[in-house]
């Protein structure tokens, strides 16, 4: 027998690519079942934030209490005592809703979006090709510049609503779409993230 022979059951021979190709045949096979069970339980206990009327989240970084009224179509009004307040109960409500779109465009921006997805079909090319374009192009940098060049209360405005992304972040809540790539954590949210 041949190192690169095995017998399985009645002693039938298989060869090593014969049972490589049964075992990618099987993961294959697998994985989208896994998948479907995956979405099923999501269905019957979703975990997307859903407004729960006269509910009140108690947020260090405000200065003074922030009123959200959600209409039925799902649109935000925040009444505030401040534009700062405003902007960080903004960027709260943006990351609780969106923050798998926002955590894919600052991955995108810069260039690091294979390091999220993996090396994925992107068009026609791939993810780390993207990548590479987006480091070339220097968003990161030019977002940099942007800040450096804002007046202080543009600063303000953007560090407010950065922090407000951010107090979303330090709940630990991981959205479907980053459980389903196997993100463990999301990092903090920068002025740049939003500017490139």
């Amino acid at each position: 027998m041949s190192k690169s022979s095995y017998y399985v059951g009645s002693m039938k021979r298989f060869t090593t690519s014969a049972f490589l190709i049964a075992a990618c045949i099987t993961i294959v096979a697998t994985l989208p079942a896994c998948a479907v069970f995956r979405l099923a339980g999501y269905t019957m206990r979703p975990d997307y934030p859903k407004a729960r009327p006269d509910s009140t989240i108690p947020l260090a970084g405000l200065a003074a209490p922030v009123t959200v009224e959600v209409s039925d179509a799902g649109v935000a009004r925040i009444v505030a005592a401040s534009d700062l307040d405003a902007m960080f109960a903004t960027g709260y409500l943006q990351a609780r809703d969106r923050m798998a779109q926002l955590d894919l465009f600052r991955h995108l921006a810069r260039g690091e979006l294979a390091g999220l997805v993996g090396l994925v079909p992107f068009g026609q090319k791939t993810s780390l090709d993207v990548d590479k374009l987006n480091r070339f192009l220097g968003f990161v940098d030019d977002a940099k510049l942007l800040y450096a060049a804002a007046s202080t209360a543009e600063r303000q405005a953007l560090d407010a609503f950065v922090a407000g992304i951010n107090a979303w972040i330090g709940e630990g809540v991981l959205p479907l779409e980053h459980r389903l790539l196997g993100v463990k954590q999301i990092t903090a949210w920068r002025a740049e993230d939003s500017l490139a």
